[in-house]
């Protein structure tokens, strides 16, 4: 099987004023870099390959879900609401930053692979962000949690006060 991989470095650029406060990449005409996107493996996903009796989408609400995408042409802009997730999540779980949160949504992200039928090792990686799920009570002995859960509250403890509380008995 061959692969071919496009590196973008630097396609998405600064909002210009010139182009309606859009990027040189959302403004230009990119119909091969659609057409990759439509007929690459979330295309692939919808396909029934040749001698197979359906595609590898096993349930029909998902191939539902996918062919929606693509009828309407929405796989450009949701490939950028999955690039922000992938970069969030790993921010999120490099640093230790609401990592309950982060885990959750790599988890999601992770049962999408797993729904459109690509196995490799999704299975494994969803195990191990359930067990961070699971997990977050103590997140916050390490990384950025430590201070941040503090801070925002959680659950299990009330946020801490930043002003004294009048002592008990006056008014």
């Amino acid at each position: 099987m061959k692969h071919c991989v496009i590196i973008l470095d630097g396609a998405a650029g600064w909002p210009l004023a010139g182009l309606g406060g859009n990027t040189t990449l959302s403004a230009a005409r990119t119909p091969h870099l659609d057409a990759l996107a439509r007929e690459g493996t979330v295309g692939m996903a919808v396909t029934v390959p040749e001698g197979a009796s359906s595609s590898p989408i096993s349930y029909d609400w998902y191939k539902d879900f996918i062919n929606f995408l693509l009828n309407g042409n929405h796989e450009g802009w949701f490939a950028y609401v999955i690039t922000f997730g992938e970069i969030a999540v790993g921010i999120g779980l490099l640093l230790g930053a609401l990592t309950g949160i982060a885990a959750f949504f790599g988890a999601l992200m992770n049962m999408s692979f797993l729904l459109a039928g690509s196995a490799s090792s999704n299975p494994v990686l969803f195990t191990a962000a359930i067990g961070l799920i699971l997990a977050w009570r103590v997140a916050g002995y390490y990384g950025v949690d430590r201070y941040l859960l503090p801070m925002l509250g959680t659950p299990w403890r009330a946020p801490v006060r930043t002003t004294p509380s009048p002592p008990v008995g006056t008014t």
